[in-house]
């Protein structure tokens, strides 16, 4: 992206994805442990480090996930926590 997004359309974008999500049928957990924060940090690690050495998911990548997963809750937060534990 050439610039940044503002605030007020990440905002809307997040309440659009928990309704859209949520019509699915699907819990929030379900949702952010097995999709969201996990696709969100399999983009950012297929995009990142050099010949697949080093930490593949930046500081800034990870500060942007998990502002994501602080506005979706506390599920999405543990999900993080736990993709990124795991990727140690």
């Amino acid at each position: 992206m050439a610039r940044r997004p503002t605030d007020d359309y990440w905002l809307r974008c997040r309440e659009l994805l928990k309704v859209l999500l949520h019509a699915k049928g699907k819990t929030a957990e379900e949702m952010l442990d097995q999709q969201l924060i996990h696709l969100c940090m399999d983009i950012a690690d297929a995009s990142g480090g050099l010949f697949g050495l080093g930490k593949r998911v930046s500081k800034d990548e990870q500060n942007v996930i998990a502002e994501i997963a602080r506005s979706l809750g506390e599920p999405a937060v543990k999900a993080l926590r736990a993709r990124l534990s795991s990727d140690v």
